[in-house]
């Protein structure tokens, strides 16, 4: 099936260029104006809708409002050159953007989003052809219900009419229980307690119920509604003070039940919050969310700690609402989520006054922004180090300590960060030691012995490393901490890189992937696909790479993880390079070194190293020596083996080609000194095969 495409911008040369870009593959239109645009769209049934967002009739997001209207199944995709942050932020969130493309574009990449989009687009046809026939069944099931409710009166009335007025309204109750979840599905346990029948009574309804078809019988105890439309009529035809009253009714009723059987406490929580009892509402939230937590049903847990953190809200309970901010906060840490835990604790922050708790949030805020090298957090851990006494407060000033040493070796001072780390990991010794940790222990200790094997691996230490990234998996092992394990897999899948045991880093990715979707966690799946793709491309499997690196960008793009987004863009480029597309490679790696920010020291010198591999690749010798010199200026004033070690063959092979010998031969035995001093076979072969070319 060939696709209609609509491509709207303009400047005419874009419109060409993304014409002859998609032409071969979909039916492309184009349009310089939002008017224009709307005109074929009045013609057309078009699939993807590429719109440029700075256009003088209709800017792109007005546009899509307007089709958003008249196409509500059309992809629409937006593109531009602009940081227009908050207007793209509700352009997303209220369901008006599939997806932004920032320009200049990589042509590969935009292809591989469009794919994706015509899936995503017959996902919509289905879900809108599904509503539009929802819609005419739920008006069928209203005038059913109407002929049930008739019918069945009228036959009830003969036999008993009483029967009849509690079938219907046991079926409410049962509404009110399964609209809890969504679900067409209720037990009678729930629905007995709910209703205060004795079961003769509530089977006779169920019966009675069964016999109008409104429900049917599940397995076991359970009943279900013949269709969801009847749940909804049954539980929306009530007004609203009937409904509060029904919820509260349910909840005392399984309250009771609480006493002789296990407490379902999310089902209260919910009940007594539909209720309007915010106060119950919150304490069995909370109860919900610990229990969740227990187990590490993250999504869970985050989901009860939102419905406490509003009751805390609607009570005006402030101390309450900051807690439960820091809960959620908590759970994304655990979660692998620190882009979200950082905005949840800085939530947490804005409510604190009291200067110990502004203390142990801004601990959390820098420990979860250092991963994108935020410089907010440094100003949090300068104000927290100035209270912290590390007698009194372990714990907090190992954490605060860790986090510093991150912000060091993002900045390539290793071995400070190194010193940092060990003096944080001999504060949690014994706390790690024990055979229960809190929340707040668990999220510490499971970034600090990352972190330690980071530090390690970017000075070249690849055995000590992996030390502490064993360290880690035991830690996430012995307390069923899922992170933990994961961020210490991680670690040995990509010192196999470094090492060259390109075999053992695949089968560590698919331990921590597994791990990962356990966790839900997109940031650690991105970085599984980062390591996964360097050791195929290094076995040789450059289209298998190419597609990890390809579905690392888009998993990175969409979660805003800038630093793996930099080095998954700059590693594709030398993939291209690599199958003789040097064109392509090109562009794809001037477009990374565009956004590369060179506050991400390593990001950004991968993405120089890279550039200045394509131009060798490429026979560009006197560009990709320029380049190579770039790198090596940008990370000589840091302590970052790890570049030095990947740079070196590179720069005397480019030396080697300019016919400058005497200079790669003394660069050559600098770094076979570098190499002597660091923990990898790999590097050590590339010294020897380095002597061989200049012998």
């Amino acid at each position: 099936m060939t696709y209609k495409m609509l491509i709207v911008d303009d400047e005419t040369a874009n419109l060409r260029l993304l014409e002859r870009l998609f032409s071969r593959d979909y039916e492309c239109l184009t349009a310089t104006s939002g008017p224009e645009a709307i005109r074929l769209l009045e013609q057309h049934d078009v699939a993807i809708l590429l719109t440029d967002q700075r256009m003088p009739e209709m800017t792109g997001i007005e546009l899509l409002r307007h089709t958003s209207r008249s196409r509500p199944h059309m992809v629409r995709i937006l593109l531009t050159g602009y940081t227009d942050v908050e207007v793209l932020e509700e352009a997303i969130n209220s369901g008006l953007v599939y997806m932004y493309v920032t320009k200049p574009w990589n042509n590969e990449a935009l292809k591989l989003k469009v794919s994706r989009a015509c899936d995503h687009y017959e996902s919509n046809k289905m879900s809108s052809s599904l509503v539009t026939a929802n819609e005419r069944l739920l008006g069928r099931l209203r005038e059913i219900k109407l002929r049930v409710v008739t019918s069945l009166g009228e036959m009830l009335q003969v036999r008993d009419e009483y029967a009849y007025s509690h079938a219907v309204r046991v079926s409410v109750y049962a509404g009110a229980i399964a609209q809890q979840m969504e679900l067409t599905e209720f037990n009678i346990e729930e629905l007995s307690a709910a209703a205060e029948q004795n079961e003769d009574m509530l089977l006779d309804a169920l019966d009675e119920a069964t016999g109008a078809q409104l429900i049917a019988a599940g397995s076991g105890d359970s009943f279900s509604f013949t269709h969801d439309k009847i749940r909804e009529v049954l539980y929306e035809e009530l007004n609203p003070i009937r409904r509060r009253r029904l919820h509260r009714h349910v909840a005392e009723g399984l309250e009771r039940r609480c006493k002789s059987s296990s407490c379902a406490v999310e089902k209260l929580a919910h009940h007594y919050i539909q209720a309007g009892d915010h106060q119950r509402g919150l304490e069995y939230a909370k109860q919900a969310a610990a229990e969740a937590a227990r187990v590490f049903a993250f999504d869970e847990a985050i989901a009860a700690y939102g419905r406490a953190r509003d009751c805390a809200e609607a009570l005006g309970l402030t101390e309450e609402q900051l807690a439960q901010e820091e809960a959620i906060g908590k759970a994304f840490m655990l979660h692998g989520d620190t882009i979200l835990a950082a905005e949840h604790f800085e939530h947490a922050l804005a409510l604190a006054t009291d200067p110990g708790t502004r203390v142990r949030l801004q601990s959390q805020a820098a420990a979860s922004l250092v991963t994108t090298g935020d410089p907010r957090g440094s100003e949090y851990l300068r104000e927290v180090l100035l209270v912290l006494d590390p007698v009194t407060n372990p714990l907090e000033t190992a954490n605060a300590l860790s986090t510093e040493a991150r912000f060091h070796h993002l900045a390539g001072r290793h071995k400070k960060a190194i010193e940092l780390l060990m003096r944080a990991v001999e504060l949690v010794g014994p706390i790690a030691e024990g055979e229960h940790v809190s929340p707040f222990a668990a999220t510490v200790i499971s970034q600090m012995y990352p972190y330690t094997a980071g530090g390690y691996q970017h000075y070249g230490l690849y055995e000590e490393s992996d030390h502490w990234a064993r360290r880690a998996i035991e830690f996430g092992e012995k307390h069923n901490i899922l992170f933990a394990q994961a961020s210490g897999i991680e670690f040995l899948g990509e010192n196999c890189i470094h090492k060259g045991t390109y075999k053992a880093g695949l089968e560590y990715a698919e331990r921590e992937i597994e791990i990962a979707n356990k966790l839900h966690s997109r940031e650690r799946r991105a970085w599984t696909h980062y390591y996964a793709a360097q050791c195929r491309l290094f076995l040789g499997e450059t289209q298998r790479a190419e597609q990890e690196f390809l579905d690392g960008i888009t998993l990175a793009e969409a979660i805003g993880e800038n630093r793996v987004l930099g080095l998954f863009r700059s590693s594709l480029a030398v993939v291209q390079a690599t199958q003789g597309r040097y064109d392509e490679a090109l562009r794809t790696v001037e477009d990374n070194f565009q956004r590369s920010s060179p506050s991400l020291i390593y990001s950004h010198f991968e993405a120089l190293r890279c550039f200045a591999e394509v131009r060798f690749r490429r026979g560009e010798i006197e560009e990709a020596e320029q380049l190579c010199r770039q790198a090596e200026e940008l990370v000589s004033p840091t302590e970052s083996r790890v570049s030095r070690l990947w740079l070196g063959p590179l720069y005397i092979e480019v030396l080697l080609a300019a016919q400058k010998r005497d200079e790669a031969a003394t660069r050559l035995a600098t770094y076979q000194a570098l190499v002597a001093d660091c923990q990898s076979p790999r590097f050590s072969s590339e010294a020897t095969r380095l002597a061989t070319l200049i012998n």
